[in-house]
């Protein structure tokens, strides 16, 4: 089992690794645009998005509980 730190770690690993794949397929679609690219390019950034939200939404949460206090 991970712990809170390495989960994380994994996270952040897999966003970077998304936005990589990101960045790759930007510039693919740039020089030979075709549908199999758009579609993968579609995917990849659902995913990314879902690898922001799980990253950073422990940080959100905190600042808006704290903010619920005050």
């Amino acid at each position: 089992m991970l712990n809170s730190a390495e989960r994380r770690e994994l996270s952040y690993q897999r966003w970077e690794a998304a936005a990589d794949e990101l960045s790759m397929l930007r510039t693919a679609l740039r020089n030979a645009p075709n549908d199999e690219l758009r579609q993968r390019h579609r995917a990849v950034m659902e995913q990314f998005k879902q690898l922001t939200d799980d990253l950073y939404a422990p940080c959100l949460a905190s600042a808006s509980a704290s903010r619920g206090r005050s």
